[in-house]
């Protein structure tokens, strides 16, 4: 039987020759795209690893008399071929001869008479196709579905004879051996856990990140974490310098600040302390506790590198008692305020 093909024109027309042959049937043209900016010919753009040919889409199934409710498609895998056309008459994707076939196979008779009458056929069909499964993999596919059906059924068998399912078994048992059930928040640690053990480069950013802000916090909340981190910062900047250093504890740094009541050793004031060499750095003043006063951020600033006495003096908040009571905690005496200490 001969097929017709027809198309839309407001989608189709038919156009020079391609270059690669794809003619219309029944003339020497190619049939194109009717769309702006795109004219490629059908046969060209259609995919080359389709079974089926660019033709095919453009059967028209009523002029070539298909059934309705039928299709055509590829040959079925016994090759039952529709008019001669090259294409197998299907239904909802079933071929309908192969559909004919196992209806009469329903009957068991009708079963059994045909396996005997072409038993060897049958079985040397089987292996084949056994042999096509094991290369191209798809065997175990069929093993593992086969499996599952297989535990399907005794399932289904052991709850009609009203034994207990295995699963609803492993769970209790599963559930009696982990005890207590673990709360959320240990469920997100041990899962935050398992996470930086798997990236440990996150958990090390992670880790430099919140200590860096801790430091933070407690630089500008805790007033005694402040004066250790001043009085470190300030033993490096000595020793850079080449300046003698001795080392002294938090707890001594603490008190010598307790000694001027927590407020600046010159002007009194109990904002923003930090540690105050009385000899600076940059005129050779060691870092010892015996050169350490606490002094407030405006005084600090000012003294920088003066000679301590002449530029307290020149101060407006200069006070002789202050000043008698610096050289007195220092161990200073009046002819020796420029003295180096040594601890």
């Amino acid at each position: 039987m001969e097929l017709h093909y027809s198309f839309d024109s407001d989608k189709w027309y038919l156009g020079t020759p391609c270059r690669s042959g794809h003619r219309w049937p029944g003339s020497g043209l190619s049939i194109r795209y009717n769309y702006k900016g795109s004219a490629r010919c059908a046969g060209c753009s259609a995919n080359p690893e389709s079974e089926l040919p660019w033709l095919f889409r453009f059967i028209d199934l009523d002029a070539s008399g298909v059934p309705t409710g039928h299709s055509l498609g590829k040959l079925c895998a016994e090759g039952h071929t529709w008019n001669n056309t090259g294409y197998t008459l299907r239904k909802h994707g079933h071929c309908v001869e192969c559909e004919k076939t196992r209806a009469r196979f329903k009957n068991p008779d009708i079963a059994k008479n045909y396996y005997q009458a072409n038993r060897e056929r049958l079985i040397e069909k089987a292996k084949q196709g056994f042999q096509r499964r094991k290369e191209n993999g798809k065997h175990l596919v069929y093993i593992e579905h086969s499996r599952a059906k297989r535990a399907e059924y005794k399932r289904r068998k052991r709850q009609e004879a009203g034994a207990p399912i295995k699963e609803l078994i492993a769970l209790h048992a599963a559930i009696k051996r982990a005890g207590r059930a673990p709360s959320v928040a240990r469920l997100v640690i041990n899962e935050q856990r398992r996470y930086w053990r798997e990236h440990p480069e996150e958990r090390k950013a992670h880790h430099s990140q919140w200590a860096a802000y801790w430091h933070a916090f407690r630089y500008k909340c805790d007033p005694a974490f402040r004066r250790h981190e001043c009085q470190r910062s300030s033993k490096r900047k000595a020793k850079n310098r080449g300046n003698h250093t001795f080392p002294f504890s938090p707890k001594a740094l603490t008190a010598r600040f307790a000694q001027f009541d927590n407020t600046c050793a010159y002007c009194g004031s109990a904002d923003s302390l930090i540690v105050e060499h009385f000899i600076p750095r940059a005129k050779g003043g060691p870092h010892t506790l015996g050169n350490i006063l606490p002094a407030c951020q405006r005084c600090n600033v000012s003294k920088r590198d003066h000679e301590p006495e002449r530029w307290y003096k020149s101060q407006q908040s200069f006070s002789k008692a202050r000043w008698r009571k610096i050289l007195v905690i220092l161990g200073k005496a009046k002819s020796s305020v420029l003295q180096l200490p040594l601890l």
